[in-house]
């Protein structure tokens, strides 16, 4: 029995430690979360480093979160020279510091340091910066009556500004009569203090004092606030919510009337010639500020009395401006996103005409479509739009997660999201455009070249919608005069293309162009011959010249035509249009004349045109008769004696006219 109870107390001593070792290393850890981060300040500033006794100055304070994310529970001090004779003391405030709406900490301004505090939804934040603005008043309460400078000290991090208080020299003569003046003090930083001062230097006057207080805008009167003191040849003070009623008891003579408003005021004051004479008073009270934003806050007085033994003083002003304590601070950051969308046409520029004028885009949280989450993209919005100011974290501080997606129907297209970096999305929209094949023929038209010009190679040029492509083919009788283009864009613009095709000037050729067709037309060249016969027969005197006779036209040695040639074609014939050329070779055209009975042929000669001209003559045998005997010498002398017979004649009949 003894065991096992001693064995449950080292159970329990076991458990003990182990819960004390869990709570130690949660607070443990809470510590180290909880942490000074003055090392996030990039900056320390102060706006006059030189100061007289009870001058102001701002201190400005600006950090990011770049050296390491700002957690809950740390903070930022700020501190200064407290202590000895010459310090600051900063006015008292508590600055919220917010990112879009939501409270991330404070900055708590004391009269000894500033304290930026960070509460647990700075966890939530990134990318922050902030800043801090507020005022010290600077103090230098040597004991000396001599001017003194002395120098207090601001520090944050590893920034350091120093700042000189000057104590100038004690002086010593009298002061006005009357004069108003004013503050807001280090430790009330939400009230003003108000200061009438009558009779400084404790003089006689002639008459009864009277003021009129005016308070200006931006602040109230606090009634509780009254401090009146008489000092000199009497000793009084009245302080508190009852120091006017006390006043009046005291001071029957005078009187303090009010008029309160809810911003501004009016104070009537009526000293009598006893109460001032040979006294100092000072009215003191507080204004509560209304408008923290203010710059300055007046209150503007006057004051009638009869000094001793001069004239009257009316109406004479003495009014007063303080400047508002400035102090505020703020926090940059993303607690909010946003998520952007781009979207990309991979479709060649709208080749095929396929693309929506717009497209609309669904945002998802968590992959859940979120109702009223759409953006409508198109070319006027350059195809991009982004969903702002989206939550970027749930009520329980969980991150979420945006998507996207495209609702927009596009049966030609493809579509792709992806991420390029976070929350900003690419939505790629891929079509393919359509293409075609295309292949044509090279036609001649040239009699099998019968003129042999016909080039080795002709080159193809692709037009779309009569604009060159720059695609070009180079096509021979090896291709079979054949010729492809493949992978041509069916569309451009939307529009269907209109392919059609050109070539290279081929000399001596004149292109037609059908469909993908080139046709190419050369006529063959043709030449005339003319053929003419000619007759040395003495004009057929002997009759005899045939009817007709057959000429022969050869072509390269081959019979080409026959053609008879008669007294009724002239004896000539023109062989018209004639091909000049056979398979790129110049015809050699000759003539040939079919045996002419009675004459011989003489010659056949071609002239420089290419004509012809073929010579026969009679022959010999038929001009004069050879009998083969004397006869033909007989013959020969007739005829002289003939001839002599009929010369005589003539001869004598002329001379007989005579």
């Amino acid at each position: 029995m003894f065991y096992y109870l001693g064995e449950g107390i080292i159970n329990f001593r076991k458990l003990f430690i182990a819960l004390v070792l869990i709570i130690f290393s949660f607070f443990t850890v809470s510590e180290v979360r909880a942490a000074d981060v003055s090392n996030r300040v990039t900056s320390l500033t102060v706006a006059t480093t030189e100061l007289q006794d009870g001058g102001r100055t701002t201190v400005r304070v600006e950090f990011n979160d770049r050296a390491g994310k700002i957690h809950s529970g740390d903070t930022i001090e700020v501190t200064w020279s407290i202590s000895n004779s010459i310090y600051l003391n900063g006015y008292t405030k508590s600055i919220p510091l917010t990112i879009q709406g939501v409270n991330v900490g404070t900055l708590e301004v004391t009269e000894h340091n500033a304290i930026f505090k960070f509460n647990s939804n700075i966890e939530t934040m990134e990318n922050v910066s902030g800043w801090g603005e507020f005022e010290v008043i600077g103090r230098n309460v040597t004991n000396t009556s001599s001017e003194n400078t002395g120098t207090a000290v601001v520090q944050v991090g590893g920034y350091s500004q120093n700042i000189s208080i000057t104590k100038p020299q004690s002086g010593t003569g009298t002061s006005s009569f009357y004069y108003k003046t004013g503050d807001i003090q280090p430790s009330d930083t939400n009230r003003v203090r108000w200061f009438l001062l009558v009779n400084n230097n404790k003089e006689y006057v002639e008459s009864d004092v009277t003021i009129e207080d005016d308070i200006q805008s931006g602040q109230t009167l606090d009634m509780s606030s009254f401090d009146i003191t008489i000092s000199g040849y009497q000793n009084k003070r009245f302080v508190g919510e009852s120091a006017l009623e006390e006043f009046k008891r005291s001071c029957p003579n005078s009187s303090i009337e009010i008029t309160q408003k809810s911003e501004g005021g009016h104070i009537s004051i009526r000293l009598s010639r006893d109460d001032v004479i040979l006294n100092t008073i000072s009215i003191h009270y507080k204004t509560k500020i209304l408008d923290f934003d203010q710059e300055k806050f007046a209150n503007n007085s006057n004051i009638t009395y009869k000094p001793l033994y001069k004239d009257w003083v009316t109406n004479k002003e003495s009014n007063y401006e303080v400047v508002n304590v400035n102090a505020n601070g703020g926090v940059d950051g993303s607690r909010y996103t946003s998520v952007t969308v781009n979207k990309v046409w991979n479709d060649k520029d709208n080749q095929d005409g396929k693309r929506s004028d717009k497209v609309v885009i669904q945002l998802l949280a968590d992959g859940q479509e979120i109702s009223g989450k759409q953006l409508e993209l198109s070319e006027e919005n350059g195809w991009s739009g982004t969903f702002e100011k989206l939550n970027k974290y749930h009520s329980d501080n969980t991150l979420i997660t945006y998507t996207v997606k495209e609702v927009t129907d596009l049966p030609d297209y493809q579509t792709t999201v992806s991420e390029n970096s976070k929350n900003n999305y690419t939505i790629t929209n891929t079509h393919i455009p359509e293409v075609i094949d295309l292949s044509g023929k090279k036609i001649w038209d040239d009699n099998n070249n019968q003129d042999g010009i016909r080039p080795e190679t002709i080159t193809v040029h692709l037009l779309a919608n009569g604009v060159d492509t720059g695609q070009v083919k180079t096509v021979s009788k090896s291709d079979n005069w054949e010729y492809q283009f493949k992978d041509l864009p069916k569309y451009q613009n939307g529009e269907k293309v209109v392919y059609t095709v050109s070539e290279d000037v081929v000399v001596g050729y004149e292109m037609s162009v059908s469909g993908m067709n080139l046709t190419n037309t050369h006529t063959p060249e043709v030449t005339n011959i003319l053929i003419s016969k000619y007759w040395d027969d003495n004009d057929d005197k002997l009759k005899k010249r045939p009817e007709s006779i057959q000429i022969t036209l050869h072509a390269n040695g081959k019979e080409y035509q026959t053609v008879t040639l008669t007294a009724s074609n002239q004896w000539q014939y023109e062989f018209k249009d004639l091909p000049k050329y056979k398979d790129g070779e110049k015809i050699a055209y000759t003539v040939t004349e079919a045996d002419v009975p009675n004459y011989q042929l003489i010659s056949i000669e071609e002239d420089e045109s290419g004509n012809w001209k073929i010579t026969n003559k009679v022959e010999e045998s038929y001009l004069f008769p050879n009998t083969g005997g004397k006869g033909i010498s007989g013959y020969y002398t007739v005829g002289i004696v003939l001839l002599l017979s009929i010369g005589l004649l003539f001869l004598k009949k002329f001379i007989g006219d005579y």
